[in-house]
């Protein structure tokens, strides 16, 4: 699944799959259909369900594209995710795995459910559970209420090892970013985040997970370990995390 920026933004925030979409058909990986009564298909997120118990989401029904006039479209063997019936941003665009054809005239042309397939994983150290990749597609990674937890080891699915209190992190904490080398939207703290005094002798902490809440049963968002590793703290030590000290890459299509 190539990611654009403007789909990797609503990964973080918003949600890839939340609000009006549209979905595409293309004959390359840049090139989409256009004329002989082609359109775009609308798409709502409730039109979309779990692949099981997977990362993944898939389309519940069929997607039908009105039939070839005038003349056969290109062979099809791409689909796209956009923001609008016409123009907009593209936000996703993704081969299709089997029965790319060229439509003739009248042809029905489109895809049975359960074909297009959306999900979400971690790159560059970040570690995302299927939790994660779902909230991306439906509300955004950093959407809703989120905490951090510090932990002495990997939090796993259900914040194993955790060592302090969590600490909210409003969506407004995050200011997103491009780097080139590799290519990828990012989400960084642009404020301060302190867990406060520690006031029992803890664990060096090995890794920080982004919560879904801040009960010990709210779901693992994603996690990664610091590159680094901390002072064993002390009691009485604040333990906080500057700004910039958190980074949540979104890997981007560079064309």
């Amino acid at each position: 699944m190539a990611l654009k920026l403007e789909g990797a933004n609503l990964v973080l925030i918003g949600g890839l799959l939340n609000g009006p979409r549209h979905i595409g058909a293309l004959s390359s990986a840049s090139q989409e259909m256009s004329g002989n009564n082609y359109s775009r298909v609308a798409i709502a997120l409730a039109n979309w369900q779990r692949d099981g118990a997977t990362h993944r989401y898939e389309n519940i029904a069929p997607v039908r594209f009105p039939s070839p006039l005038g003349a056969s479209w290109a062979t099809v063997n791409h689909w796209g995710l956009y923001s609008a019936r016409t123009g907009g941003n593209t936000l996703l665009i993704d081969p299709i795995d089997a029965g790319a054809r060229a439509p003739t005239i009248g042809a029905d042309v489109g895809w049975a459910a359960g074909l297009l397939k959306a999900g979400f994983s971690g790159d560059a150290g970040v570690q995302v559970t299927a939790d994660g990749s779902i909230a991306a597609l439906i509300e955004g990674l950093l959407s809703g209420t989120r905490f951090i937890t510090l932990h002495s080891g990997a939090p796993g699915t259900t914040g194993a090892n955790r060592i302090d209190e969590p600490v909210q992190v409003l969506t407004t904490q995050w200011t997103l970013d491009t780097v080139t080398r590799p290519r990828a939207r990012r989400a960084r703290n642009n404020a301060v985040l302190s867990f406060g005094l520690a006031m029992t002798d803890l664990p060096v902490p090995l890794h920080i997970a982004l919560r879904d809440g801040n009960q010990d049963s709210s779901k693992v968002l994603c996690s990664t370990a610091f590159s680094v590793t901390p002072r064993d703290p002390d009691i009485g030590d604040t333990l906080s995390l500057p700004v910039n000290a958190l980074e949540i890459p979104v890997p981007i299509d560079a064309s």
